[in-house]
């Protein structure tokens, strides 16, 4: 039996499928065959994934990892509308387009504490970023194909690297029952003092935002660290609070993701977009944030996890 998950994944598919459409319409594209390819597997897995064998999955998510690694999905020719055009709009609305963004917040919040749906919050997300594209179409009185449109710009924008926090995510639960874990926690353990409070907690904390690094994304450094360190070395051993240690070890772990290059999405796409000439740019900028940032988490895990 279907769940509201299930229908939250079959209308981002739908959707990434249309892209797909879009880009094998685009002539100017001089990669609108790989890209056209790239999102409508993409799409396929997205919307009917649970319905397909799990080889098969498989097997479509290593065609998009063939496709990204030949450099084959780039943008298409949509283009952002006339700044003229975006300007009266912008003098016209002013900051009305931003009850559009605080539905997603607001809706996703709501659904939290409802038990009897599965994966509450993230149906909540899925329903909630529906409800702020119509709620847009209201305040703006555009229409849906310009909102079609100006998503099929972004996602083409953003590329290859909008797969990238699931497939990280999936990469940490696999290091995660391959028993990654154990073997960090060994290493940490030979390294910094975790017998003491404090050492452990550094043990986490520097642990999430190393892995982080490494991996990309926090979520998938979560799994592994948690696993290795956070349970048996802060949690058992010294009686941290698990609600409380565990949303800021993943907050730790955030702040090497501003670090990395590894967060492609996050870091690189933005200099690409913004044409910035040093396209680690961001990256540079962030370590001011990033670097003070986990220390504090450092103060906030040891003062009130325990």
């Amino acid at each position: 039996m279907k769940t509201a998950l299930d229908y939250v994944y079959l209308t981002m598919g739908l959707f990434i499928i249309y892209v797909a459409y879009e880009n094998y319409r685009d002539i100017a594209n001089a990669k609108r065959f790989t890209s056209a390819v790239f999102w409508l597997v993409l799409g396929i897995v997205l919307a009917f994934g649970g319905m397909l064998p799990p080889l098969l999955v498989g097997l479509l998510v290593a065609v998009l990892a063939g496709i990204s690694a030949i450099n084959g999905v780039v943008p298409g020719s949509a283009k952002e509308a006339p700044y003229t055009y975006r300007q009266q709009q912008a003098d016209k609305l002013k900051a009305k387009p931003l009850w559009a963004v605080l539905v997603i917040p607001a809706v996703t919040f709501a659904f939290t504490p409802i038990k009897t749906i599965f994966q509450a919050p993230l149906v909540g997300l899925g329903f909630s970023s529906v409800l702020g594209g119509i709620v847009a179409m209201v305040l703006t009185k555009d229409n849906f194909g310009s909102m079609m449109v100006e998503g099929r710009r972004i996602t083409d924008a953003v590329s290859w690297p909008l797969i990238l926090p699931p497939y990280l995510a999936a990469l940490g639960a696999v290091f995660n029952a391959a028993g990654v874990g154990p073997v960090v926690a060994d290493l940490v353990s030979t390294v910094l003092p975790v017998g003491s409070k404090f050492g452990a907690i550094v043990a986490y904390a520097l642990g999430m935002a190393l892995f982080t690094v490494i991996m990309g994304n926090a979520f998938a450094a979560f799994a592994v660290i948690t696993t290795g360190i956070g349970i048996p070395l802060v949690i058992v051993a010294h009686g941290a609070n698990p609600n409380i240690i565990a949303p800021l070890a993943m907050t730790a772990g955030y702040c090497g993701t501003l670090l990395t290059v590894m967060a492609a999405n996050f870091n690189m796409v933005p200099s690409a977009l913004l044409e910035m000439k040093n396209k680690y740019g961001v990256i540079k900028e962030q370590v001011a944030v990033a670097l003070p940032l986990w220390v504090a988490h450092l103060v906030l895990m040891y003062f009130l996890a325990f």
